[in-house]
């Protein structure tokens, strides 16, 4: 048991790390955005949102609600202004086969949940 979580530790910080890389194409400024990227509202974000481009026709409030109903109310619509400023000034980072990127971000995501689930259990 012991050795199955360590793999899944180890198996977990490697996605994360592939997170990370694919965030910083699509959100250069993402490190702004959260304090950490796999928190539960951050993992929900990062899911509905993989690239900027999704959240293009999200307006400051729609997003806001999004954010407080999944930080239960910790997060505000200040946050949803500096995510929508800062993707403003990143400027366009769709690139080529962007639609397989987005199902590159999503599948770490689950990726990442599915290994919380394995390490809780």
């Amino acid at each position: 048991m012991v050795n199955q979580r360590r793999w899944v530790a180890k198996n977990l910080s490697g996605t994360l790390k592939k997170l990370h890389q694919q965030l910083g194409y699509h959100y250069p400024s993402y490190k702004k955005f959260f304090s950490e990227v796999d928190g539960k509202t951050e993992l929900v974000f990062w899911w509905r949102f993989p690239s900027p481009h999704h959240s293009q026709e999200t307006t400051e409030e729609e997003l806001a609600k999004f954010l407080r109903v999944l930080s239960h109310n910790g997060l505000s619509t200040k946050k949803a202004v500096q995510i929508k400023e800062l993707v403003e000034m990143d400027e366009d980072t769709k690139l080529d086969f962007q639609d397989k990127r987005d199902f590159i971000v999503r599948s770490l995501v689950q990726d990442i949940r599915n290994s919380d689930e394995e390490r809780a259990a």
